[in-house]
């Protein structure tokens, strides 16, 4: 499902609408910052920004606000790359990124943000997580597909998700049957 899709259902809005949050939203999901004519790592972008800062003479409000941008995106992105953080967890140190940052329409509905974020990764994050788990070494692979099942189990709410995670280990569980046969009857 696709990020755009939850914020617009989560947010109730019409197309071209919020376009500075969905832009944020994006941008945390993704860690990719449009800079110049290209897409470059947010860790990159801040620390060109930086240097940029840096050898400014005087103050220039534009780019210490854009850097503030880019240190609440950094900071909520880390809030996001966290399985199973709660929005409790990240609120209070994101909102004063935000409010650093004067990324206003961000902060006024905050929850939502971070709600829509949640639910983006519960519906795509995980299956990633999963995969990983069943490229383990042979040894430690089936422990390591329960373990991160029930750890994604605990964790998700969502009930296609949910759906889908035992849908991961029911194939992988006839993956390892079909095996088991095959080895058997040799």
């Amino acid at each position: 499902m696709e990020l755009e899709t939850i914020y617009r259902a989560i947010f109730k809005t019409k197309e071209n609408e919020d376009h500075e949050r969905l832009e944020f939203l994006e941008t945390v999901v993704s860690g990719k910052v449009a800079f110049g004519d290209q897409l470059v790592d947010l860790e990159d972008a801040i620390e060109m920004d930086g240097v940029e800062y840096a050898m400014c003479p005087e103050f220039d409000y534009s780019t210490e606000r854009h850097l503030e941008e880019m240190n609440a995106i950094r900071t909520t992105r880390e809030w996001y790359k966290r399985f199973g953080s709660t929005i409790k967890e990240g609120k209070e140190r994101i909102g004063q990124a935000l409010k650093t940052a004067e990324l206003t329409s961000v902060l006024n509905t905050l929850d939502d943000c971070l709600q829509v974020l949640k639910q983006y990764r519960e519906e795509t994050e995980f299956m990633n997580v999963l995969e990983a788990a069943s490229q383990t070494p042979k040894e430690y692979r089936t422990s390591a597909v329960y373990a991160t099942a029930e750890t994604l189990l605990d964790t998700i709410i969502n009930p296609d998700s949910r759906k889908k995670v035992y849908e991961f280990v029911e194939k992988y569980e006839k993956h390892l049957i079909k095996n088991f046969k095959r080895i058997a009857i040799s």
